[in-house]
């Protein structure tokens, strides 16, 4: 969970932090993204619901942590 948080947090969700705990800020980051996503909610597993993301920064070729 705490990836999941990471790269939401990266992606601009409203996350405090990465604790590794689904808390509100965090079940309503995912549910944002997947719904922006077009994927239902509670249809992906934390693993598949990490690879989306992945795929996604991917696809879209983003630089998370350029260097300064």
């Amino acid at each position: 969970m705490a990836i999941i948080q990471t790269m939401l947090r990266l992606l601009g969700y409203d996350i405090e932090g990465a604790t590794g705990k689904l808390d509100s800020k965090t079940l309503a980051a995912i549910e944002s993204y997947q719904r922006k996503h077009n994927i239902p909610p509670g249809k992906l597993s934390r693993q598949a619901l990490l690879e989306h993301i992945f795929q996604y920064v991917r696809s879209k070729n983003f630089k998370l942590l350029e260097k300064q």
